[in-house]
């Protein structure tokens, strides 16, 4: 985060409010190639479900 604020001088507010995305557009940072999609989280929620909680 520190050098991230001070490479962009940016505030730690702007840092923490900004997404990753926006940091990396921010940094000039080349995109994942292989992002995760929306789609493999599909899968994994069907995967895996969550399980009720007992207390």
């Amino acid at each position: 985060m520190e050098a991230v604020c001070q490479k962009l001088g940016w505030r730690p507010a702007d840092y923490w409010a900004a997404t990753p995305i926006e940091i990396a557009w921010a940094l000039n940072l080349q995109p994942a190639r292989h992002s995760f999609g929306a789609a493999a989280l599909a899968d994994l929620i069907r995967a895996y479900p969550d399980q009720p909680h007992k207390l």
